[in-house]
């Protein structure tokens, strides 16, 4: 009887045993790679700041030389450094970028002078053709040489541009000969779309304003027709009012060759330009007093006395000339808009 007692309490302790092996198993069992859940995402490198919105690209254009601007086409030639500095290490897809506006398909050099992980170093040469050209303030005119650069894969929302400005300007040697050609500059930053498309692409516009020589331009120009007209003005104190009549005749076929030799160098446009103004007034002028020459010479041959038509004379001058100077001021408001877009 003891015997059976003893088997069985010998079980009882077995099993108990066996129990809290199991458990113990249980509390030490390592999770697998299988049963450990995967993570959300890539695991983030604290030293490495987080990429927040587009790649800005600060540019800077340095021109260093520009030659042949052709009036009839608008075509120039301009050869400039193009400077691109990434605000983080950018690819050449990334940075791509297009010259607009030029002329042909031969009208560009690109030449990569240095390239980093987030700067890019480049020699330009290129033939541009400017849209606009305006000629109304001719021979005092003044125009805008443009070079524009465009994102060439980027939409705005993944690449912008914006100005380095210690590396933007015009060369002290650039010249362009009957011009001048200024040191000032002036950056615009845009965004244009194609196709109606909401998103566009960046744009950055460098502008170098180009005007002709004033002094050349008046004394080539404008003052021969100056020293015409005096001589006509000059004409009403001859006394013999029939050489009047022929010298007037004169003066205003010369003034005509004048007109028609300065509009040879003006490109056929569609307006008239400052100079035309200016010599229709004069040749205005010049019919003018031949018309009151003739009827000085009606008067004359009706017995008028010659010191009442002398002092017509005087004061018809004297108001031609007002009024030549009232009109000439009066239209140079006209010709003062430039088109630079």
């Amino acid at each position: 009887m003891l015997r059976h007692h003893l088997m069985i309490l010998l079980l009882l302790v077995s099993l108990a045993f066996g129990a809290s092996l199991a458990s113990a198993q249980e509390a030490t069992v390592v999770p697998t790679a299988e049963s450990t859940p995967a993570p959300d995402g890539p695991p983030v490198d604290p030293s490495q700041p987080p990429s927040a919105g587009p790649l800005v690209i600060e540019l800077g254009i340095y021109v260093v030389g520009a030659s042949e601007f052709q009036l009839d086409n608008g075509i120039y030639n301009v050869d400039f450094y193009l400077t691109m500095h990434c605000s983080r290490p950018c690819t050449p897809e990334e940075a791509g970028i297009d010259v607009m506006g030029v002329s042909g398909s031969e009208g560009l050099n690109v030449e990569l002078r240095t390239q980093r992980d987030d700067f890019f170093e480049y020699r330009v040469q290129a033939v541009l053709a400017q849209n606009k050209i305006d000629l109304s303030r001719f021979p005092f005119d003044t125009h805008s040489l443009r070079v524009t650069i465009e994102a060439k894969f980027a939409t705005a929302d993944l690449v912008t541009f914006a100005q380095h400005a210690s590396e933007n300007g015009v060369d002290q040697d650039v010249s362009l000969p009957g011009w001048d050609l200024r040191d000032t500059y002036t950056v615009d930053i845009t965004e244009k779309s194609y196709y109606g498309a909401d998103l566009g692409y960046g744009r950055y516009t460098f502008t170098m304003t180009l005007n002709r020589v004033p002094v050349a331009a008046f004394i080539r120009d404008v003052l021969p027709a100056l020293v015409i007209l005096f001589i006509s003005f000059m004409g009403t104190f001859m006394p013999d009012r029939n050489q009047r009549i022929g010298l007037a005749g004169g003066i205003l076929l010369a003034m005509l060759v004048h007109h028609l030799g300065v509009s040879g160098n003006i490109p056929a446009v569609a307006y008239p330009v400052y100079f035309d103004a200016f010599m229709l007034i004069n040749d205005a002028a010049i019919l003018i007093q031949f018309g009151f020459t003739v009827y000085e010479l009606v008067l004359e041959n009706r017995g008028t006395p010659k010191e009442r038509l002398d002092r017509f004379s005087l004061v018809t001058l004297v108001g031609i000339i007002s009024v030549w100077i009232f009109v000439q001021v009066a239209i140079i408001p006209m010709f003062q808009s430039i088109v630079v877009s």
